[in-house]
């Protein structure tokens, strides 16, 4: 019996997914691009350029900001850097998505550069980059 010894199966069962009230610690489904967005929002040809990441937006007028992260292979050479960026970009999203305007939708491309830092500079920039595409708003309405 593989996995058992006295008849105890001793594998620790994955952790539960963190979730917060209402499943508030994740990014659902519905705020992420489909390949149609994805199509529809590199067409739209708005663009902001920073120096960690590259910002592709669309804005369609109303619901919810869908977001859509990329790493691309032929800037970090290892899964685990390609991981980690789209990690952070998720996640620097997910926590100001209530500042953006209504029906934006992003495509956030990693940058080399963003190898080295942590969250906090990578949510300036990507407030720096949102402001200048007029996508910001300083007042949250939850």
């Amino acid at each position: 019996m593989e996995g058992r010894r006295d008849g105890v199966n001793h594998a620790a069962p994955p952790p539960p997914a963190p979730t917060g009230p209402g499943g508030a610690l994740r990014l659902p489904r519905q705020r992420r691009l489909d390949p149609a967005g994805f199509r529809a929002t590199f067409d739209a040809n708005e663009t902001q350029a920073g120096r960690y990441l590259v910002m592709w937006l669309r804005k369609r007028g109303s619901g919810e900001s869908r977001v859509g992260v990329m790493a691309t292979k032929r800037i970090f050479r290892h899964a685990v850097d390609r991981n980690r960026a789209r990690r952070l970009l998720r996640e620097t999203f997910r926590l100001n998505q209530h500042h953006l305007l209504p029906g934006v939708d992003l495509i956030l491309l990693a940058r080399r550069q963003i190898a080295g830092i942590g969250r906090a500079e990578l949510d300036r920039e990507f407030r720096r980059l949102a402001r200048k595409a007029r996508v910001w708003r300083e007042e949250t309405t939850c």
